[in-house]
């Protein structure tokens, strides 16, 4: 939100939005964290991922620009595995990730049957 990385109360808050897999139609979460005012921090207050990747990768944000880099040395890891081989791979110990897991690698969806 606007207020996001500032010291408004409850203002360190993500929202999340993607189309539903069961649904298709658009689903919504909000988080807490240090990812929001972090990616708030590096110039960005809003991002917006289309399309898939024809191969694991990553999305390094940081001072106003945007990259995508290879992601196969990482895919599979547990994610603090995953996390910590990141931070060596971008020689940044302090950067916030967020990352899908093995059950979002392997687009495990999550359903609530009737």
């Amino acid at each position: 939100g606007l207020l996001t990385g500032t010291p408004a109360p409850a203002s360190a808050r993500l929202h999340v939005s993607a189309l539903s897999p069961h649904t298709g139609i658009l689903g919504s979460s909000n988080v807490g964290g240090h990812f929001g005012a972090e990616l708030r921090a590096s110039g960005f207050q809003s991002v917006v991922v289309q399309g898939k990747a024809e191969r694991p990768v990553f999305l390094w944000i940081d001072r106003g620009v945007a990259k995508i880099g290879d992601a196969s040395e990482l895919w599979g890891q547990d994610t603090s595995i995953a996390r910590d081989r990141l931070r060596e791979l971008l020689s940044d110990r302090k950067i916030k990730v967020m990352d899908i897991g093995v059950a979002g690698e392997n687009l495990v969806s999550s359903s609530i049957s009737p």
